[in-house]
């Protein structure tokens, strides 16, 4: 949600280092003012936490174990309006201009199983364990599934290149779905509405000569994100890797 409020007052200082509010800002106009302090204090928060980085541990480590607006912090991920696709979008493009600012766009997807139990966790479902499971051995595990988009950067001081994701969507299991009365998505068909915010952006990203991203031979999943029409700006492809179990 874009924010109504320009008068945003200032971090405190002591909490949140300013290089880190600035590295961040490119995020700013999709908070309110109250909200986004309260981002910048669990940003802060989990890059210190050691452990699971949950909210509380997070505050823990802030020193706000005490706070009395405690809940406000828990309320940014549950109750708070901002669009977390517009979010994905802009770290897309931040990235892509930070550290790809040429060259092909590589996105890669690949799903990953949290691992939750309770009844309060809700599209929870039953699902193979990949770490667990083997070709002859098959592990059940109970979790959420998600679906992560990721753009294949190379990193010159590691040698090598990473997946540095920037959008993930939660992809309910079939049974979930019958059982609540909503119509299933496969992670195919997931990875395919994801392609609508996505292409927009990198179009506009890298003006240049329109041309048409076929799939590659060798990677049949090569048009999950961007159909074989879609219209891709000068020396932007789209490729997909990683085993996708669907």
């Amino acid at each position: 949600m874009e924010s109504h409020h320009p008068g945003t007052a200032a971090p405190d200082p002591q909490l949140v280092p300013p290089i880190l509010a600035a590295w961040l800002s490119v995020f700013r106009s999709c908070f309110t003012a109250p909200v986004w302090n309260r981002v910048l204090v669990l940003v802060a928060g989990a890059v210190l936490a050691p452990g699971q980085r949950t909210v509380t541990q997070v505050l823990r480590v802030m020193g706000l174990a005490d706070d009395q607006h405690f809940r406000r912090y828990h309320e940014v991920l549950s109750r708070a309006r901002w669009d977390a696709r517009a979010i994905a979008r802009r770290l897309l493009l931040y990235i892509i201009e930070r550290l790809l600012p040429a060259g092909e766009v590589v996105i890669g997807i690949d799903d990953t199983i949290e691992r939750r139990w309770g009844a309060q966790i809700k599209a929870r479902g039953i699902y193979r364990d990949p770490v667990r499971s083997s070709k002859g051995h098959f592990v059940k595990t109970s979790g959420l599934r998600w679906l992560s988009l990721m753009v294949a950067v190379p990193i010159p001081w590691a040698g090598r290149t990473w997946a540095l994701p920037f959008l993930t969507i939660l992809a309910p299991s079939a049974r979930w779905s019958q059982t609540h009365a909503k119509r299933h998505k496969t992670l195919t068909t997931w990875a395919k509405l994801a392609k609508v915010p996505l292409a927009k952006p990198l179009e506009c990203q890298r003006r240049g000569v329109r041309r048409s991203c076929k799939p590659d031979a060798g990677c049949p999943n090569a048009a999950l994100l961007l159909s074989p029409t879609a219209v891709l700006p000068h020396s932007t492809c789209c490729q997909v890797f990683g085993a996708m179990s669907v």
